[in-house]
């Protein structure tokens, strides 16, 4: 599990192969003298269908080097309503593949996820934090992500603003 969080991987696999593993391993420890050796044959097969499930399943793509993201709209700290027009800029080098993903949160809930650079999100009144991540088109995140985070106050329903443009 370790090595998702340094390398990206796989979740779901290592969550089981590593219970098994580390089950097995005390399970041993706790067990009777005549159930360790079947204890630690379990945390043997956590520890090899560990390695095999990393090294099977693709792990998250490289980050493009020079490539940021910048939320245009809304600004940091504004006073916005709702629906949230959110406009979000990738510059630097150009973005792999024919199109981008965006990954619209609020407050840690993914609410949208766009092939585009805006998105209107409705969110209730209040201070929020927007987070935007720039993901592959088969929505896998980049090592190391790339996103953007910022705070606004959302006060009543408003006819959504237009955003202003990413520059070139």
């Amino acid at each position: 599990m370790i090595a998702h969080v340094v390398g990206g991987g796989p979740v779901w696999t290592l969550w089981i192969t590593g219970t098994l593993l580390f089950g097995g391993t005390v399970a041993a420890m706790a067990a009777p003298q005549r159930l360790r050796r079947l204890c630690l044959g379990v945390a043997g097969v956590g520890l090899v269908a560990t390695v095999i499930a990393y090294a099977a399943f693709p792990s998250a793509p490289v980050a493009p080097a020079g490539v940021s993201l910048t939320i245009a709209s809304p600004s940091a700290g504004a006073t916005v309503g709702s629906p949230v027009v959110v406009r979000a800029c990738a510059t630097g080098t150009q973005v792999p593949g024919t199109g981008r993903l965006l990954s619209i949160s609020v407050d840690g809930r993914q609410l949208a996820e766009v092939s585009g650079d805006t998105a209107a999100v409705n969110v209730g009144d209040g201070e929020h934090t927007l987070r935007v991540e720039l993901v592959t088109l088969d929505h896998r995140e980049y090592a190391p992500p790339l996103l953007t985070e910022e705070t606004v106050t959302v006060a009543g329903v408003r006819a959504p603003a237009v955003p202003p443009r990413c520059s070139a």
